[in-house]
């Protein structure tokens, strides 16, 4: 493994120069960030980890929860001993965080942060469910979904699998949804065994007798009428799960597909499925069993359930194209792109975020070896206050000051109040912050004014101005009914949810 581990850098240049621009706790991992348009779009949320190695390689960092602002500083992030990190998420309507604590292998803790990133709770799956760390989600009526796995025996004889019989004793890996109320009881849930064969899994992805995860399901949303879109990258194919009865409605892709594709060759091995208010469906596609060479993208499809077609409507890949071969996401915000590219390295962007005419507003470039399952972009209804940090000149020299109440860490390592400023490097203050840190404004020598003042945001974060009304279907209001739910979109792009009083 280390040997694959260095030749990997070796390959994809980390032995080479990266030119790292923001500045970084010594908690976090370095990336470049490249900015295009300095739009207050919106807050990133990723959870960068190391793919190849453990705590004993060189510049090995726990995975984290972050998260940047507008221009690409770390804005608050949470570290700590764990194996990975994933489906870090906010949902403006509960005004709450969810995120996936991979502690070791099979042990994972989905967790809920408030909208002040403080601990809240934790759900543990039930009924014999092993945890998964896939999806954790929260619907429109606040109730929790999480992904899980079931172990299942199976006589799969009467198939083959990469040109073999399967066994007849087969342990089959089934994919779990589990659905808690807000009170986090468990209310609804599904197993794909019942409901989806084995035998509509590809043997691309690989059979084994003592253990064949034959659908991989990797990602859960909701559709606008509270059924279920489920994605099964090991059977090349998203369906529908009816919340009502648990069946499948409807498969799109695969072995199992129910409509035609109209003007697209569909996808394989994608991540990432969901509806989103225009009533189409949106795919990240890895392209895995597409025809060299295979080149992963962003998706859009058109759904028409009346006469089972699927029009592609929009599509990005970059230029020049690369593949993906695993995880991966692509979320639509405020009509602007964001896709997030999982498993890749330089020179491909770790995430790129584009407007409604697909140009580009900003790249990330992590350090290679470095990945993130999901980038999502959001923006919080209650504000993450920055710590204040001041600056005054000394002679020839610059001192930056934190608060006079410690802990203090600086993104040079410093734990001290005061650290002196030298060129051609930014700064940022860290303070704990909820169940992290909270990071202050950057200072930029020979940009930022440096005049005894705290050095305090420019950008108002905290508009109250209203720009639309949305019902919980995501269809614009234009009459407001007494007793019923609404998301109201800020001028900034923040959303709260409140009842419509007489």
């Amino acid at each position: 493994m280390k040997l694959f581990a260095l030749l990997f850098l070796l390959l994809h240049g980390i032995l080479s120069a990266q030119n790292f621009n923001r500045p970084v706790s010594p908690h976090l991992y370095p990336y470049e960030f490249q900015l295009y348009d300095t739009g207050n779009y919106g807050k990133y949320m990723l959870t960068p980890y190391w793919l190849l190695g453990g705590p004993a390689d060189p510049g090995y960092v726990p995975p984290s929860a972050l998260i940047l602002d507008d221009d690409g500083y770390v804005l608050w992030y949470r570290t700590g001993p764990r194996k990975v990190a994933t489906n870090f998420r906010y949902h403006p309507a509960s005004d709450l965080f969810t995120w996936c604590d991979v502690v070791q292998p099979g042990n994972v803790q989905y967790r809920i942060m408030d909208s002040f990133l403080d601990d809240l709770d934790s759900i543990v799956p039930l009924n014999g469910n092993y945890p998964d760390s896939h999806e954790f989600m929260v619907k429109s009526d606040g109730h929790f979904v999480i992904s899980t796995k079931i172990l299942d025996t199976m006589d799969l004889s009467a198939w083959n699998f990469q040109g073999s019989p399967g066994d007849t004793a087969t342990v089959v890996y089934c994919f779990g949804i589990q659905e808690f109320d807000t009170s986090l009881n468990l209310v609804w849930q599904w197993n794909s065994c019942n409901h989806l064969h084995p035998s509509l899994g590809y043997g691309f992805y690989g059979y084994a007798q003592n253990g064949f995860d034959y659908c991989h399901g990797n990602s859960i949303s909701e559709d606008l009428d509270g059924d279920y879109i489920v994605s099964f990258r090991h059977m090349n194919s998203v369906c529908k799960i009816s919340r009502a009865t648990g069946n499948v409605i409807w498969s799109l892709g695969g072995k199992n597909n129910s409509f035609v594709f109209v003007n697209d060759s569909g996808f394989t091995a994608q991540h990432d499925a969901s509806f989103i208010s225009s009533g189409r469906l949106t795919v990240f596609d890895n392209a895995n069993m597409m025809s060299p060479p295979k080149v992963s993208r962003a998706v859009e499809y058109q759904i028409d359930t009346i006469n089972w077609t699927a029009t592609k409507v929009w599509e990005y890949a970059h230029n020049p194209g690369f593949h993906v071969k695993a995880m991966g996401n692509f979320q639509t915000f405020n009509s602007n792109k964001l896709i997030g590219n999982g498993w890749c390295s330089r020179p491909d962007a770790s995430f790129t975020f584009l407007d409604s005419q697909d140009n580009l507003i900003s790249q990330a470039f992590f350090q290679d070896g470095v990945i993130s399952y999901r980038a999502m972009l959001f923006q919080p209804f209650t504000p993450i206050p920055r710590p204040l940090i001041s600056c005054m000149e000394a002679g020839d020299s610059v001192i930056l000051t934190g608060p006079a109440q410690g802990p203090w860490l600086w993104s040079t390592g410093d734990s001290t109040q005061s650290i002196t400023v030298f060129p051609d490097q930014d700064f940022q203050f860290y303070a704990p912050y909820g169940s992290g840190y909270a990071a202050s404004l950057p200072f930029v020598p020979g940009v930022t004014p440096c005049n005894l003042n705290s050095i305090a945001p420019t950008k108002d974060e905290n508009t109250e101005i209203a720009t639309q009304v949305f019902d919980l279907f995501g269809r614009k209001a234009e009459v407001l009914i007494p007793g019923v739910m609404y998301f109201e979109v800020k001028a900034d792009g923040r959303v709260r949810k409140w009842m419509a009083m007489e």
